[in-house]
């Protein structure tokens, strides 16, 4: 990646997470940047552009934690409720970084999903650990795309209410959900 462009998503990057999509501007990202208004558009066609190369910087990122993590659990069920607490603590990262208020969270959240094609990529994570479990024999044959869009849907229900809680309680949480969750796919 070019030096250039390396300032223009790091400068994005703390006014998206702490301003927001909407408020982001880009005039003020190119100034913070050290770069005119026009560079940052010779790198990104429009704010949306640049804000999806955060978004999916940021995704990979994660992608990169959860490959180390999910190595060290032994079984399915522990990789998808460790999956799901990688991704919360993640996401508490950011938001203490950049003190991102639940406003900001919630425009992200919602920006995110409208902008990103990184959501198929986390249901296909979920399928996976969920064909896999089958092949452990945790798990039953059963529909696993769309258990896994469901898992999906979940967390996104559930993310406000857990970055509130302390990390022992979502913890606990988690793994309840999931417990619940696991007694319909078990054999």
């Amino acid at each position: 990646m070019l030096p250039k462009e390396t300032q223009i998503l790091n400068a994005a990057r703390e006014h998206f997470f702490r301003y927001g999509f909407k408020k982001a501007n880009v005039e003020e990202i190119a100034h913070d940047a050290g770069v005119g208004k026009g560079t940052v558009y010779n790198y990104f066609d429009n704010k949306e552009a640049l804000f999806i190369r955060c978004a999916e910087q940021d995704y990979q990122s994660i992608r990169e934690q959860l490959k180390k993590v999910l190595k060290a659990e032994k079984n399915a069920e522990q990789k998808l409720i460790r999956l799901l607490l990688c991704k919360l603590g993640h996401i508490k990262g950011l938001i203490l970084q950049y003190s991102m208020s639940r406003v900001v969270f919630e425009e992200m959240i919602d920006t995110h999903v409208k902008l990103s094609n990184k959501k198929q990529e986390a249901i296909h994570d979920i399928q996976q650990l969920l064909e896999e479990g089958e092949t452990e024999g945790l798990f039953r044959k059963a529909d696993h795309h769309k258990n896994a869009v469901m898992i999906e849907k979940i967390q996104f229900q559930f993310i406000l209410r857990w970055l509130e809680m302390d990390s022992a309680e979502i913890e606990q949480e988690v793994r309840d959900l999931f417990e619940l969750i696991f007694g319909g796919l078990r054999q």
